[in-house]
């Protein structure tokens, strides 16, 4: 005799017990009726419908498209975060530089503590410097900072302290107030010579050299130490020209050469010509010239001031 299957998805034999049971209390008329609406006690852990699990893969499918597109998103702005904070980082490196650079500036024009009548008299004319002792004894002195300040202070007179005077104009003008032009006939800047004499070697002088810009940097707030190493570069190397210039000749000024020079000049109110000497002791400085004139200044790229044959 077959039998008559009533309940299939009994996953326990305590669960099989009680079911038939349940089902002994129920006649045939009923058994019908179970097999089709079923215990949802018992099938509430049962797999879902094939049908089902297809549909719900394909939204999870969805979702990780999703989710995938999203991540390469946030990956994008992380890229571009970085690169943002790595250059905010070289721009605030360049502002530290800048800072460092006012502030060495700052240092340059900043009056000394004490004031200077304490430690160098204003009487005292200072002396250019005419030889090598004087050189040495000079940048010895300059080792204290304090005497420094007050040579600094003493000396910016020359050549002002409005930060927007020429540069070369005024290493021109202190130059000649420090040394003398013979003692710069016995210097070079790195102490070579062309013959066999040796030469002072003018780079070793690092205080005076320290003053020297210090002074030139209240005048010229844009004047830089590669301005001044050129500068000294070709007042040494024209030094011996510079010293057979007239002593009443007029401090040596750059000034921009035009290409094509015309003069028409006419005898001055004294009734002497006007004597114009072309200075060439810039050296380096090319498409620059200084102008020297006898008995007053003219100035060359100033042309209404000459007075023109018609």
């Amino acid at each position: 005799m077959s039998c008559l299957v009533e309940r299939d998805k009994l996953r326990t034999l305590e669960l099989a017990k009680i079911e038939l049971q349940h089902l002994e209390n129920w006649d045939k008329h009923n058994t019908s009726t179970l097999n089709k609406k079923g215990n949802p006690a018992l099938e509430g852990n049962s797999f879902k419908s094939p049908l089902e699990i297809p549909r719900n893969f394909c939204k999870t499918g969805a979702n990780c498209d999703k989710i995938l597109s999203n991540q390469d998103i946030i990956i994008s702005n992380q890229e571009q975060i970085l690169n943002q904070v790595s250059g905010f980082n070289v721009t605030l490196e360049e502002l530290i530089n800048r800072y460092y650079k006012i502030e060495k500036r700052l240092e340059a024009q900043t009056a000394p503590l004490v004031p200077y009548t304490n430690v160098l008299s204003q009487s005292n004319d200072f002396e250019p410097v005419n030889s090598e002792e004087d050189i040495n004894f000079l940048e010895e002195q300059l080792k204290d900072e304090l005497y420094m300040n007050a040579l600094v202070e003493k000396l910016s007179i020359i050549c002002g302290r409005t930060g927007k005077e020429h540069g070369f104009n005024a290493c021109y003008t202190l130059v000649d107030n420090l040394f003398t032009r013979h003692f710069m006939t016995l210097c070079s800047w790195a102490g070579g010579s062309r013959n066999e004499v040796n030469k002072i070697s003018f780079k070793t002088y690092k205080n005076t050299i320290k003053l020297f810009f210090k002074i030139i940097l209240l005048a010229d707030y844009t004047f830089t130490h590669e301005n001044l190493q050129q500068f000294f570069k070709s007042v040494l190397k024209n030094a011996t020209r510079r010293n057979a210039v007239a002593e009443n000749a007029r401090t040596s000024r750059s000034k921009k050469r035009p290409k094509k020079l015309v003069y028409h000049l006419k005898r001055g109110e004294r009734g002497s010509d006007v004597d114009i000497q072309l200075n060439t002791d810039i050296g380096n400085f090319e498409g620059q010239v200084s102008v020297n004139y006898e008995d007053f200044n003219i100035d060359v790229l100033n042309n209404k001031n000459f007075p023109t044959e018609n």
